[in-house]
């Protein structure tokens, strides 16, 4: 089967992966790399029998060279940390806690100059302050970035790196209420943060405070809501990753909206649908198997439209460069190595398990085939 897109991510990949095991060291290997490969290009031209592996030589190399541009990106905040600085920013997301609301804040300006690069800085405002904070308002801010962090035991999950590829480098833990200054954002961001408003609301009076963190959970990846009972009992037995919005979510999201829009013209229901996976990746946050799941998703939809048949790994590895040229830092993220290696388990194991468990009961089989092939794929992750 001709899987052209695969050969080209997977080369992107490894010249990001090669940069980070060596960091700058690899950039004149890089660069000799791609400098090669176009001079190849230019002296043999497109008919060669090794174009293909000249151009191959680029992609590896501009994978390298993407990466490495990435870690290089300053912060503007870091070097401020314990000084005392004033801001202004756009609240992109809220998170309430019982204690807190944690803002994630994308800085315009620093000190009453614009700020160039796109960057972020998480803002702690302490229960004191009883203003409640929305998407899209801008805001003036005065305090001392300090480092994200850490949390847990050396070696485990760290929430400095998550944030980093998120491009949120500092912390801010106010005093003082930051002041409303106007209101920005887009379109998409405000009906996203209506939505889950108006969600909240509705769970609010239909069911308790413990169904309601439940539920948050399911829909939105939202685990700060669950109560520590709850989950203490999903940490221990498990299943805490049913409350992480993952490509489960759009595919549910996916069917529904082929089903309710199955009586409407195609052009409609493949439109309309598409347009729902993007609004329900902009409702839960936009993580990584999100992203990658709706990517795919939409990949599907538009092959569909044209009167062409998909197919998995082609869309999966075009998925993962779309988000890697992006966001090089997707390479180090968790969420995104196990979401990718996942899914290629199910495309690319399931068949092969299928036939090494053909003398079972086919009930059996279905029930086995999909978990184990998950699990083989990410066991080394």
């Amino acid at each position: 089967m001709n899987r052209p897109v695969v050969f080209w991510a997977v080369l992107l990949a490894f010249g990001m992966i090669l940069t980070s095991l060596t960091g700058i060291n690899s950039i004149l290997a890089a660069v000799a790399l791609g400098l090669s490969g176009i001079f190849l290009l230019i002296w043999f031209g497109p008919s060669h029998p090794g174009f293909k592996y000249f151009l191959g030589m680029w992609v590896f190399a501009l994978g390298s060279l993407l990466f490495m541009m990435a870690e290089q990106d300053e912060s503007v905040l870091l070097p401020r940390v314990g000084t005392e600085v004033s801001l202004t920013g756009m609240v992109e997301k809220v998170e309430q806690y019982p204690n807190r609301q944690t803002l994630t804040f994308r800085l315009i300006t620093l000190n009453g100059s614009a700020v160039q690069r796109k960057e972020y800085a998480q803002i702690v405002v302490p229960k004191a302050v009883k203003e409640s904070f929305a998407y899209g308002q801008i805001l003036r801010v005065a305090g001392k970035p300090a480092m994200i962090p850490e949390t847990g035991t050396p070696g485990s999950f760290s929430y400095r790196n998550y944030l980093h590829n998120r491009q949120v480098y500092t912390q801010i833990k106010v005093t003082a209420k930051p002041q409303v200054l106007g209101d920005g954002g887009g379109l998409l961001g405000h009906a996203a943060a209506k939505y889950r408003e108006k969600a909240r609301l509705l769970a609010a009076g239909a069911m308790g405070e413990r169904e309601q963190g439940i539920l948050a959970g399911i829909l939105f990846g939202d685990k700060e809501k669950l109560l520590p009972a709850d989950k203490e009992v999903f940490t221990t037995t498990g299943v805490l990753h049913a409350f992480a919005v993952s490509g489960s979510n759009v595919v549910f999201v996916l069917f529904l909206g082929l089903t309710l829009l199955s009586p409407f013209p195609r052009p409609v229901q493949l439109s309309g649908t598409a347009v729902t996976l993007i609004f329900y990746a902009v409702l839960a946050g936009g993580e990584g198997p999100v992203v990658r799941a709706t990517i795919m998703a939409l990949i599907m939809l538009g092959g569909q439209g044209l009167g062409r048949k998909g197919e998995g790994l082609n869309s999966l590895a075009l998925a993962a460069t779309i988000m890697l040229i992006y966001n090089p830092n997707y390479l180090t993220d968790p969420g995104f190595q196990l979401s990718v290696a996942a899914t290629w388990g199910l495309v690319a194991l399931i068949p092969c398990l299928a036939h090494g468990m053909g003398g079972l009961h086919p009930q059996l089989r279905e029930l086995l085939l999909f978990p184990v092939a998950a699990t083989i794929a990410t066991l080394p992750l």
